[in-house]
């Protein structure tokens, strides 16, 4: 019951691990032995749980920086500190506001001149037509989306082309690249330049387009592209 009761309040986690560490803990129950557990011993259980929960988000948010992001740990302390600062009630969680100001600080109006902010948020699982409401972890990955616009902008202008016109490429790797891998078979982008240049690009002038990919079959990635 002391379980059932606890994944209605939201504290049994989806991850396997985690459910059986909270499972351990819910076993113990009040340390005594007692089949039944009173209104004491049950708040005294999810304090525990509720510390245990909030240590493994910790250190599931810093690995994040640390290894998906390619931060390093003082990057995690500024962002935590910008997270916190702004978190007026204290929720863990920023709205609209709180997250604009949060981002501003960190960003400067960068972030603000990209055209697919809304995109962004969705992809961190915020519906941005309704009220924004954003933790830490979607926080860490919304400046990770807004990181890599930035270098994708810096690599496009190196290369002559403007931010917008870099997105608008952008968005054509990634209809080519459906796994998210990063990158696309060789064969697959002279496929589609095929098909997108038949009528003004001859079979020759194509091949040339190609030609600085190389002639070994390895995946082609954005700056490739």
């Amino acid at each position: 019951e002391v379980c059932t009761f606890s994944r209605v309040c939201g504290f049994i986690s989806k991850v396997q691990a985690e459910r059986m560490e909270v499972q351990e803990l819910v076993d113990q129950g009040d340390g005594q032995g007692s089949k039944y557990l009173g209104r004491a011993p049950i708040i005294d259980i999810w304090i525990r749980l509720h510390a245990l929960l909030k240590e493994t988000a910790v250190e599931r948010e810093r690995q994040y920086v640390l290894t998906n992001g390619g931060w390093t740990e003082y990057d995690y302390i500024d962002f935590k500190k910008a997270f916190h600062r702004f978190d007026e009630d204290m929720s863990d969680m920023l709205e609209r506001d709180e997250l604009v100001q949060a981002m501003d600080l960190l960003r400067g109006n960068v972030w603000r001149a990209q055209s697919s902010v809304n995109m962004m948020l969705a992809a961190c699982g915020v519906d941005s037509e309704r009220e924004v409401k954003v933790n830490f972890m979607s926080f860490l990955r919304l400046l990770k989306l807004i990181d890599e616009v930035e270098t994708r902008h810096n690599l496009g202008i190196t290369m002559g082309y403007s931010p917008e016109r870099t997105d608008r490429l952008y968005s054509g790797f990634q209809a080519l690249d459906q796994e998210g891998h990063g990158s696309v078979q060789k064969a697959s982008l002279a496929n589609a330049m095929r098909k997108a240049t038949a009528k003004w690009c001859s079979q020759t002038q194509l091949s040339e387009a190609l030609f600085p990919l190389g002639s070994n079959s390895a995946p082609v990635n954005f700056q490739g592209f």
